[in-house]
């Protein structure tokens, strides 16, 4: 990718100290007070977890060790599958132990670290995700990567990491970009990017496994309004029919699941996850105003009281982070699927009837726990389905689900913008973004934006997600209901953040750790959430800051090239320049 240059260079790597020096220094594991319920669960691995600190990276240069650097999340199933396989067993630990300095990092605290990682990971082996594991040598430069491996795999790797000489390839920027950029962009190369990714048969985008890809949807439905498009737009409906109607939607107590396994959305993975429900909630409820439908409106209404019920701290008015997707027992789905008897227990004859055809009661679960709820078309509410949903529902409610309760300032800026552009229809949220705006505003202290809060204790300062986020939250919010004092603190929030992150050459994701940088880039990917760069240049616009607006007007003309060299990629940035391009200027510019 454009952005994201890979200089392969050859390094010659002795990475095993003396025994003298490789143990002068006995580690102990340092996650037990870390502020984290990802990083809290590995406290007791036999593995000796230190935290990406300075402190960390020093102690690796000083030891002349290399680090292993294990990124992941609380929701997440692998990461629990390879922490009970590899983490905590004695083999593994005690090659990790003897040979590294093991760092564990919550990827929703260093968004911008694990963004990095991914695509090093995706550059080097051609997949990337969770858990993710990275080599870096004692500098801190990355010479390996890998996704889940079991125990026996892990071992062999861990031991042929010690000392290796390979090709090491290195984060770095082009220093410029090429050719000639314009004003003047074709739609069409979007469009013909879409194109090229969709699944026709199943909706969603193509792949062996279906996530909602939610920025490139809602880029999808702003294209479709510009441009009509009758194929396009049957994609689109079909697509958010199909996300509904199989097997990505909990149609007990709503919600969607982070992503399914398989290409038609049968078979999900269980974990629910707030940013994910907060721009479906959004994207159903818009294509619900542009083009009333009741099932469209109906997913939009239940999602919005599944984030209120099971992600929602009442007593502080703000929102966690995610649901695991193990139940108490640690069983993956096993607060989402039902057995045959327990099904004939709580519901009637005619009820079981009712949804013989649609949970295909006739043939043998798909889930060793039993069978997953679906209707299978959704366009057809009644009564009768919604009395089957309140018994399931009423019969798990008062069970615990694992849930992350960090509370992050990006996450609860993302909910602050939906809430706020929501205000207008349904007035009775403003409560709600009342204290959403409150609780951004308690996190700057003293010119400094926490991350948020994790058991009432503040975290460390925010990267540029939290910083855009927050920012764009309190803007939206001051649109909507006038609040100037909401409007003065998001132009603090940018100018402090443009000083740390934004600079003529790019935007860098989170400040240095020691000698450790992450490198800049003209704008970043969309993944499961709207890109941080997209996020930050249009809250710089609706600020009507004059510096500000200028900062991300030559932002914008500078990502240009990436967009249309990269659009799906980019989508966030295309649905921005569509709704903004009225009010800036772009001069046609040679880079």
């Amino acid at each position: 990718m454009q952005t994201l240059q890979i200089a392969m260079i050859t390094l010659t790597l002795a990475i095993v100290a003396p025994p003298s020096v490789a143990n002068s220094f006995a580690l102990r594991n340092q996650l037990t007070d870390a502020p984290s319920p990802y990083l809290q669960q590995h406290a007791h691995d036999k593995v000796h977890w230190q935290t990406w600190s300075v402190e960390t990276l020093t102690l690796a240069r000083e030891q002349k060790k290399p680090i292993l650097l294990s990124i992941g999340y609380y929701a997440c199933h692998w990461c629990h599958v390879m922490q009970k396989e590899s983490y905590q067993q004695d083999l593994v630990a005690q090659i990790i132990n003897d040979a590294y300095i093991p760092i564990k990092v919550d990827r929703e605290l260093a968004p911008g670290l694990d963004n990095a990682m991914l695509a090093y990971a995706k550059s080097l082996i051609g997949v990337a995700g969770w858990p993710l594991n990275i080599y870096l040598t004692a500098d801190a430069r990355p010479y390996d990567a890998h996704v889940y491996l079991n125990a026996q795999s892990l071992a062999a790797r861990l031991d042929n990491n010690r000392i290796a000489k390979i090709n090491v390839p290195s984060l770095s920027v082009s220093s410029s970009l090429p050719r000639q950029t314009s004003s003047d962009i074709n739609n069409q190369s979007f469009a013909l990017s879409v194109r090229s990714q969709l699944d026709e048969l199943n909706g969603g985008f193509l792949g062996t496994r279906k996530f909602p890809q939610s920025p490139q949807l809602k880029a999808i439905a702003d294209y479709l309004r510009l441009n009509p498009d009758p194929i396009l737009k049957a994609w689109l409906e079909n697509s958010l029919t199909q996300m509904i109607n199989v097997g990505l939607y909990d149609i007990v107590n709503g919600g969607f699941f982070r992503y399914t396994v398989d290409s038609d959305w049968r078979t999900p993975h269980f974990e629910k996850m707030l940013v994910d429900n907060i721009q479906l909630w959004q994207l159903y409820r818009d294509m619900a105003l542009a083009q009333p439908s009741t099932a469209w409106q109906s997913i939009a209404d239940q999602t919005l009281k599944f984030m209120m019920t099971r992600l929602y701290d009442p007593k502080n008015a703000i929102f966690y982070t995610s649901l695991s997707a193990l139940d108490n027992d640690g069983n993956e789905g096993g607060h989402y699927l039902w057995s045959k008897a327990q099904l004939a227990q709580l519901l009637t004859e005619a009820q079981l009837k009712q949804i013989s055809d649609d949970w295909q009661l006739h043939y043998p679960p798909s889930f060793d726990l039993g069978y997953l709820p679906v209707w299978g078309d959704h366009s057809r509410p009644n009564h009768e389905r919604e009395a089957i949903a309140r018994k399931l529902q009423a019969a798990r409610s008062a069970i615990d689900i694992g849930t992350d309760k960090k509370k992050l300032v990006s996450y609860n800026g993302l909910m602050l913008s939906a809430l706020s552009q929501a205000l207008r229809q349904q007035p009775n949220l403003k409560p709600i973004a009342d204290h959403l705006a409150r609780f951004i505003s308690q996190s700057w202290q003293l010119g400094r934006l926490s991350q948020g809060a994790f058991i009432n204790k503040p975290l460390a300062e925010a990267d540029l997600e939290g910083y855009a986020f927050a920012a764009k939250g309190l803007l939206d919010y001051a649109i909507a209901t006038g609040d100037a004092d909401a409007s003065e603190l998001a132009i603090d929030l940018l100018n402090r953040s443009q000083e740390l992150f934004v600079s003529d050459s790019g935007f860098i994701a989170q400040a240095a750790t020691d000698t450790f940088t992450l490198p800049r880039q003209v704008a970043f990917t969309d993944n499961a959430l709207t890109a941080a760069t997209s996020v930050w240049i249009e809250a710089s616009l609706s600020s009507r800051d004059r510096r500000l607006v200028k900062i991300a007007q030559q932002r914008l003309q500078q990502a240009l090239p990436v967009m249309q060299d990269h659009p799906f990629e980019y989508a966030s940035l295309w649905s921005l320049y569509w709704k903004w391009k009225d009010w800036i200027v772009l001069p046609l510019t040679r880079q």
